[in-house]
């Protein structure tokens, strides 16, 4: 489980999010599963990373 969380927080560092939640989580053995997501995007530094994409 610490793997897949830690592999979340590396793409939440690398997108333009303001809020990443993930709750509950069920583990059986190696399998994990996510009950519930949320997910909101940072619209003002997605605004900013397509200026500096255009130039």
């Amino acid at each position: 489980m610490a793997n897949v969380s830690g592999r979340i927080a590396r793409l939440a560092e690398a997108l333009p999010l303001d809020t990443i939640e993930i709750n509950p989580r069920r583990v059986d053995g190696s399998q994990i599963e996510v009950l519930g997501a949320l997910v909101l995007w940072d619209k003002d530094q997605d605004k900013e990373q397509h200026k500096e994409n255009d130039l």
